[in-house]
């Protein structure tokens, strides 16, 4: 019951959040235009925040766990290998083959995976969560120009954006900006002298009105994000490709957290990784998230099939509340949160 009860209070706030904004469309509570507007606001705003105020809150530089880094960015790519591999032979049509393999990869780690770090893993696992998002958000971006490039309809008439431009669009990218900021100004105060244990200047102590205020925009950066994702979700018709939505929204939301939350757990007995209760958070967050909304945008720019990845999106997105809450209370029974 511990157990249940557990991932209960951990997944139902992200699905009753989610849900919520459904309904709050549904009904014309809020409008189309609300929803665009509130996206950027959390996108450029509450998200970076949330991020940048996760890891201010680290007490050293040194807490930083780089090992888990390293180890996300490996499984990601040892994720999209598998996929390609297995989708060569279940999916046929090219522009649908890229789409998948992007779902079965790239999961919504900016907006639901931060909230869902909090939720199971408290500060702490949003904190290595903020740090994690740094890297494997830029090698989502990456992995994704590469594959939907791959992929894309034979002959499609689409313009491939270059390497350059996909990383100067990384490096604008506010939650970027807000991770990479934040571990300057963490690196900084190391050097900081202490008197009697505290630091002789600080922006939490001495400038409190900023980090009020970024703490303000954390702590609505959950129920933006949920809410606002809910409102986007349209359950359209699942057409000729039912074999692919069952394919992709699989390999999200169950084959994804089980390879990804194995190698951690064989890495940590091994000794090559270093894994805690935050660390478990923080890649149940990674790996079992729903796939990214913004992957259906790219897939269709790129020559990928639209319709397909929008109903990844949804799907996975729906299939996420019954996985995770499997996953959570897997994780919890082998004393792994």
């Amino acid at each position: 019951m511990d157990i249940l009860l557990f991932s209960a209070n951990a997944v139902l706030p992200i699905v009753l959040l989610t849900f919520l904004g459904y309904f709050l469309r549904k009904t014309n509570f809020v409008s189309d235009s609300f929803l665009t507007s509130g996206n950027k606001v959390v996108f450029n705003i509450c998200l970076p925040a949330m991020m940048f105020y996760n890891i201010y809150n680290i007490q050293n530089f040194s807490d930083l766990n780089w090992s888990i880094v390293l180890f996300s960015l490996a499984a990601v790519i040892v994720l999209i290998l598998l996929a390609m591999v297995f989708s060569a032979s279940f999916v046929k049509e090219r522009a649908c083959r890229g789409v998948v393999i992007q779902c079965i990869y790239r999961s919504n780690f900016g907006i639901i995976g931060l909230p869902l770090a909090l939720s199971i893993g408290g500060a702490d696992g949003a904190a290595v969560a903020a740090v994690i998002s740094a890297f494997v958000v830029p090698l989502y971006n990456i992995l994704a120009i590469i594959v939907l490039s791959m992929y894309s309809s034979d002959g499609a008439d689409v313009k491939k954006p270059s390497f350059t431009s996909v990383f100067k669009k990384i490096l604008r990218n506010p939650q970027i900006i807000a991770v990479g900021f934040a571990i300057i100004v963490l690196f900084v105060r190391s050097f900081i002298p202490r008197v009697d244990g505290e630091l002789v200047f600080s922006i939490q102590d001495d400038v409190s009105f900023i980090y009020k205020m970024i703490e303000d925009a954390n702590k609505a950066s959950p129920f933006l994000s949920l809410v606002i994702l809910g409102g986007m979700l349209q359950f359209d018709g699942i057409g000729e490709k039912l074999r692919y939505i069952v394919f992709g929204t699989v390999g999200r939301t169950f084959v994804a957290p089980i390879i990804g939350l194995f190698g951690a757990y064989a890495c940590s007995a091994l000794g090559i990784i270093h894994c805690g209760p935050a660390e478990y958070a923080a890649l149940i967050a990674l790996f079992g998230s729903p796939v990214a909304f913004s992957s259906a945008i790219m897939a269709e720019e790129m020559g990928g099939d639209g319709d397909l990845a929008r109903q990844l999106v949804l799907w996975s997105s729906v299939v996420s509340a019954v996985s995770l809450f499997v996953i959570i209370s897997l994780c919890k029974m082998l004393g792994m949160l």
